[in-house]
């Protein structure tokens, strides 16, 4: 019985010992927090949203050749677009894009709430309600739970670009939809503001021409929020910074040459123009808020502390994630399928 009560006392004396020899917080430490996914998700829905604008941007001043959404070339892929009154209408017909995007599908667009001769764009008093037939964007669905409403923002039908920009309220709840996968939908409705940052630039837009905005040349930032679901179910929220909006640079093309290779005329430069600058705070689950900066990547991790972000914009799609003052380069989707 002592031998018993001694080989008793001797094992738990070692384990004490074995335990006293760990290191000290070892199995302590917390796992980093590189949860990515839902800031790749929800900016790849604010392109998508952001270009639904864009295309009735130019068909809304009657431009029916909306350069960065027109047909590649060597695609057997259309567009048409047209005006009937206060409807406008543009279809895609499984169409590869200047962009590099795959539309299908249509987008039409009734001009006639506010002031029935406010037909156009940049008309003060002009406002658009959207609705999406069928339309997709390289194989995701994307539809409407409620109108996606544009308004200009102009005051007074009176005014002086040289010291006011053009802006534009737009406000949509979607859904982007996966073409295989239910679990990636994304729900995002968003209220944003839209301005066109270079209004008093003559060769973008001339108020005494009455001629389009050459949305080719211009650079648009936008300010709000969105809020949803990413993978159907985790909600989100994403606040756009005020003093440093997200920006769009039509200038700013990333990927210079695309096409098939087989022959000269059918290659391109690919008008992808995505978010160059701004900063986001993006809320996701119950995790910690991420800073999201657009055209500020790096190639390494850094601590921000040490090393704040000072670089300058750069024109790509890509940016950096900052979670709990680490930051972390990401690259943002464009074919996301």
């Amino acid at each position: 019985m002592k031998n018993r009560v001694f080989l008793s006392a001797m094992l738990c004396g070692f384990l004490l010992l074995a335990a006293s020899c760990r290191k000290p917080g070892r199995n302590l430490e917390p796992e980093p927090d590189t949860e990515f996914q839902s800031s790749i998700d929800v900016s790849y829905a604010g392109i998508v949203i952001t270009d639904i604008d864009m295309i009735c941007s130019f068909i809304g001043q009657n431009d029916y050749a909306p350069k960065f959404y027109s047909p590649a070339p060597c695609n057997s892929g259309t567009i048409t677009a047209s005006r009937n009154g206060d409807y406008i209408f543009i279809a895609f017909n499984n169409t590869k894009c200047l962009d590099g995007r795959v539309r299908d599908g249509s987008i039409a667009m009734y001009t006639g709430f506010i002031n029935p001769n406010a037909k156009y764009y940049h008309d003060y008093e002009f406002q658009g309600k959207v609705s999406l037939l069928n339309y997709k964007v390289d194989g995701w669905a994307v539809e409407l739970k409620n109108s996606f409403v544009i308004t200009n923002k102009l005051t007074s039908p009176a005014f002086n670009p040289a010291q006011t920009n053009l802006s534009w309220s737009l406000n949509g709840d979607f859904v982007l939809k996966h073409p295989t996968d239910s679990n990636r939908n994304i729900h995002c409705n968003a209220n944003l503001v839209k301005t066109l940052a270079n209004t008093g630039d003559i060769n973008i837009y001339h108020p005494k021409i009455l001629t389009a905005i050459s949305w080719s040349l211009a650079t648009v930032r936008y300010t709000g929020t969105m809020f949803g679901e990413t993978s159907r179910t985790v909600p989100f929220k994403y606040n756009i910074n005020e003093t440093q909006p997200l920006v769009r640079d039509f200038t700013c093309v990333p990927d210079r040459v695309s096409g098939t290779g087989s022959s000269a005329a059918c290659n391109y430069i690919e008008e992808f123009h995505p978010f160059k600058d701004g900063r986001v705070t993006l809320t996701t689950s119950d995790l910690y808020p991420r800073d999201l900066s657009y055209g500020n990547e790096q190639n390494t991790y850094h601590d921000v502390k040490n090393s704040p972000l000072v670089l300058t914009p750069q024109c790509d799609n890509k940016g950096i994630v900052t979670i709990k003052g680490i930051s972390y380069p990401v690259d943002f989707a464009k074919d996301y399928k």
